[in-house]
């Protein structure tokens, strides 16, 4: 299964920006529904108990396309909370609702979840979709963990750029 490509399908379902929404799932898991922290677990990474409020009544955390469903359905909640704000809906989702509203009044916030924040917000790329009907273009730039290589999908077609 392409996780990424789902993770863009999945986020335009939620309307859900599939920029944030891909450059969150590699963060959280590198795309891989076998991740686990410890603490959280499968594709989007979530703790027991946010998963049994978000994972659908008895989907499988380890299970890619449960784990996706449920982080649209949280994340569209988290969005829905915070008024559309990306940033503090990141931040809700990394480390709780309560943290994330807190933030509001403490711009330092917390360290890590700012870090975590920050590595998404500025990993995102720009996706455009467009629908004509037939096919659906989608043109996602981003670059890799340390910004040596300029990926991005155009009319279907992945360029890379390998950067010196």
């Amino acid at each position: 299964m392409d996780w990424r490509q789902r993770t863009i399908e999945v986020a335009q379902q939620y309307g859900i920006d599939p920029g944030i929404a891909v450059a969150q799932i590699q963060a959280e898991s590198s795309f891989n529904p076998s991740a686990s922290s410890g603490v959280a677990h499968g594709l989007a990474q979530f703790t027991p108990a946010t998963w049994r409020a978000y994972g659908g009544g008895g989907g499988d955390i380890w299970n890619g396309e449960d784990s996706l469903k449920a982080w649209g359905r949280y994340m569209s909640h988290l969005l829905s909370v915070f008024g559309g704000d990306y940033r503090l809906a990141l931040a809700g989702y990394h480390s709780g609702e309560g943290d994330a509203r807190a933030a509001l009044n403490n711009p330092a916030g917390n360290p890590k979840t700012n870090a975590y924040v920050n590595k998404i917000m500025g990993s995102a790329g720009s996706v455009t979709v467009s629908d004509d009907g037939a096919n659906t273009a989608i043109d996602l730039s981003m670059f890799d963990d340390d910004n040596s290589l300029l990926y991005f999908v155009a009319a279907g077609i992945l360029v890379l750029y390998l950067l010196s």
